[in-house]
């Protein structure tokens, strides 16, 4: 093969789709420049922080730009999988999702999320004990069981510790862990697909994790599995508000990715928002972020302008600190609908309206709380997206 041939297939290699899936985290996709086909990705945390939460939010952003999704759960069940997505596309508690589930009685916003996930390019395998060969095995079944998928896709294994079949114990050796990590990345390379792995740091005293920019964990089988994954993040928030009391410890409500590892890139640390119920992680973008959404960019410029027209005020007044409720409500919506139409980070939509991040992502609450509760509010707002899709689709088209 000629040189010109082979750097000919670098654009045309995926059929002009990008090997690249977005985490669906603007900052950490900006540091890490995404998850690139082939690569492992390490996902470290301690217990309860939200590892299998973190990999369900980058599922759904797979699914949301049409990515192939392979999940293997190791620890739970399917069900509980599907109860975790289904959360996270409606922002229902899991409690109240499984009881609806378990007695019949779903609602519109339920039955919205099992149909969007049933069309998903998404398959979720929860047997135990399975080795990297036998993911490798399941994983290629389904890759040769649907064609259409091969042009992007991402493997998600949770947790590294249940990997072969062997719970987590003090027993394994360092050595095993770095076979594991091996036979992963040679996964990856074969499926031409990101692999990301979720990982267990110990439960720690909180004296050993302060004053460290990286906590590390006292088994030697942390460092090895680090060296071998080509990105390796941990994920990181307080757990109590007593802990969120020590200092240098994340506030309640904040959370943080440290970026430990990145094969030709960076290091840094990426802050997030974290709600408990139903448990979320979203975008905290910095005043100097890239391209930072400000009130005259198009999506909010459109959304103003909808949402101003339709209730009968000025897009001043939805920009103002007014809070009686003929500006309250609107107001809301038109948080809301920034956040769903564009996927805009709570704090670039706070700025949009001059408020901080946790105002806006409270407006959205009180709105998606509303949705669920009032048919005719929803179908209202329902209305307002469908038309800010349709004036942005044209206004693409016109450029």
């Amino acid at each position: 093969m000629h040189a010109g041939e082979s750097y000919s297939d670098i654009g045309a290699g995926h059929g002009g789709e990008s090997p690249v899936v977005r985490t669906g985290f603007a900052e950490l996709d900006n540091l890490i420049g995404g998850l690139y086909a082939g690569d492992l990705v390490l996902v470290e945390s301690r217990p309860g922080v939200g590892k299998t939460r973190f990999a369900a939010e980058v599922a759904l952003s797979a699914i949301r730009s049409d990515v192939s999704v392979c999940f293997f759960s190791l620890d739970r069940q399917k069900d509980q999988i599907e109860e975790l997505l289904c959360s996270a596309v409606t922002g229902i508690p899991m409690a109240q999702v499984r009881w609806e589930r378990q007695n019949d009685t779903r609602s519109m916003a339920l039955d919205y999320a099992e149909a969007y996930l049933g069309n998903a390019n998404l398959r979720i395998f929860d047997e135990t004990g399975l080795g990297v060969p036998e993911i490798r095995s399941m994983a290629l079944q389904d890759l040769l069981s649907e064609p259409r998928l091969i042009k992007n896709r991402i493997v998600i294994v949770d947790h590294l510790q249940l990997v072969s079949g062997h719970f987590w114990d003090r027993g394994r050796t360092r050595d095993q862990y770095a076979t594991i990590m091996c036979n992963l990345k040679a996964l990856a390379l074969e499926l031409g697909a990101s692999l990301l792995v979720t990982s267990q740091l110990d439960r720690r005293s909180m004296r050993h994790w302060l004053d460290r920019r990286y906590p590390q964990s006292e088994f030697p089988w942390t460092v090895v599995c680090r060296q071998l994954a080509d990105t390796s993040l941990i994920l990181d928030r307080s757990l109590d508000a007593d802990e969120a009391k020590v200092e240098g410890r994340p506030d309640v409500g904040l959370a943080k990715i440290i970026v430990t590892k990145k094969r030709c890139g960076s290091t840094d640390e990426v802050p997030l928002a974290f709600r408990a119920d139903p448990p979320e992680f979203t975008s905290i973008c910095t005043q100097g972020s890239d391209k930072p959404f400000t009130g005259d960019s198009g999506l909010a410029r459109v959304v103003l302008q909808v949402v101003a027209s339709h209730y009968g005020v000025s897009a001043d007044d939805l920009l103002s600190h007014n809070e009686s409720w003929r500006i309250s409500e609107p107001q809301g919506v038109a948080m809301y609908l920034c956040r769903t139409c564009g996927d805009v980070p709570f704090a670039s939509v706070g700025r949009i309206f001059d408020r901080d991040h946790s105002f806006a992502m409270h407006k959205y609450s009180v709105v998606e709380k509303r949705m669920l509760k009032d048919a005719l509010f929803r179908t209202k707002v329902m209305e307002l997206k469908v038309e800010i899709n349709a004036l942005l689709k044209f206004a693409d088209s016109a450029r």
